[in-house]
């Protein structure tokens, strides 16, 4: 007789499947192309420096109130330097890399008629304070998962909508932001009333956390006169879960960021040039049944929920928690990062996801810091993934 086991029953372990990011398209990922982009910029600042210590100063947003996507762009650039030369990174060295990020238009006859990322860096040499290139290094993303996450909006867009037309909502959601939250569930956030998919933030006090249970905070569409955002109080040296409801009887594929830091950046699960194995959390549909390696069955319930920064795939402790303070504290690489800004931007994307027969290779796309440790039943999956389609954004005052 097959044993059937659900989400809500087991409870020692939350069983979670990851996507394996080495067989999810390019264009899919969330943060892909801003790493490729980070990466040409850490070749070129390795040529200026002729591999001397460089330290990874601020990068700003300029026309972006209301983003906090710099830490996410410095945590790149640093791990792009490092991956080059070992140890190159480092506090108080003679050159410095720091620069901003900004919504606009470009030059680029390929791009014509789309509003784009740039991303401009400066290289100074502390020393003399000179500024050591004339001409600013300049990355350019254009890819839908890149400006959405860059932007760190709200937005529904159509599933099989091309470049140009996502790029037109992400503008008219930028200028006039929206978000529905559930009047008779308030902790449910969503991009719009009809969206088959929902988020919910589970919060509990750092102080007693180990026999404290993680409750639904509420959520608000506006705060301190700026309306269409979600905000969700979380305060300082909480710790906080990321649910997700898929109300559709497909499976689809989450990524996550926190002030556009990938889940996964500090996992200690790497490919060989590395990048973080895993790149999305696959939500399964209720109903949806597993084996689960001992006779007997998995039931999904239509949720899943992120508990905190990945840091390996089996094992004790392979989970830690998202604490309201710094990202990365506690991790065994000591690459701790203090959180910065007033206001912390948790953000998700969803995208259409189907499982990937063996010896196949994905088609190409059309387009907080470290709590206590947690012990998640994780699983890795392969699977195709398309772009985004759906970005919800949850901003919490620190």
């Amino acid at each position: 007789m097959n044993r059937i086991f659900t989400l809500r029953s087991l409870a020692k372990a939350l069983v979670v499947a990851i996507a394996i990011s080495g067989l999810v398209p390019t264009s899919a990922r969330a943060s892909a192309e801003i790493r490729e982009k980070m990466a040409k910029l850490a070749e070129e600042i390795l040529k200026v420096t002729k591999g001397e210590a460089v330290t990874v100063g601020v990068f700003s947003p300029t026309g972006l109130p209301e983003s906090n996507s710099g830490p996410g762009i410095e945590a790149t650039l640093r791990l792009e330097l490092e991956l080059r030369k070992k140890g190159i990174v480092q506090p108080g060295a003679k050159f410095e890399i720091k620069g901003d990020y900004a919504y606009a238009r470009t030059r680029d006859p390929k791009l014509a008629g789309l509003r784009v990322i740039k991303v401009s860096a400066e290289l100074i040499d502390t020393e003399f304070a000179e500024k050591l290139l004339q001409v600013p290094l300049e990355v350019i993303l254009d890819a839908t998962s890149s400006v959405g996450q860059i932007l760190q909006l709200t937005a529904s867009l159509p599933p099989q909508g091309d470049k140009q037309e996502r790029n037109k909502i992400l503008e008219k959601c930028l200028e006039h932001p929206s978000v529905f939250i559930d009047p008779s569930r308030p902790s449910l956030i969503k991009s719009c009333a009809e969206s088959p998919f929902a988020v919910e933030i589970l919060a509990k006090p750092l102080k007693g956390h180990a026999t404290a249970k993680a409750q639904p905070r509420a959520g608000t569409a506006g705060r301190e006169g700026k309306t269409g955002m979600a905000f969700v109080d979380i305060p300082r040296d909480d710790l906080y879960e990321v649910k997700i409801y898929n109300n559709t009887n497909k499976e689809v594929a989450v990524s996550l960021a926190i002030d556009g830091i990938d889940v996964y950046h500090f996992s200690n699960e790497r490919k060989e040039d590395g990048s973080p194995r895993f790149s999305h959390m696959i939500v399964y549909p209720k109903g949806h049944r597993e084996p689960d390696g001992k006779g007997g069955f998995y039931e999904y319930d239509g949720t899943s929920t992120f508990v905190g920064w990945h840091k390996s795939i089996g094992g004790p402790n392979n989970i830690l928690s998202f604490l309201v303070t710094e990202y990365g504290k506690g991790a065994a690489s000591q690459t701790g990062m203090a959180a910065r800004g007033k206001v912390g931007i948790i953000q998700l994307s969803f995208s259409a996801s189907r499982p990937l027969p063996p010896g196949t290779k994905a088609r190409a796309g059309n387009e907080t810091g470290f709590g206590p440790p947690r012990t998640v039943e994780q699983k890795a999956v392969a699977r195709d993934i398309d772009p985004p389609h759906e970005f919800v954004s949850i901003r919490y005052n620190r």
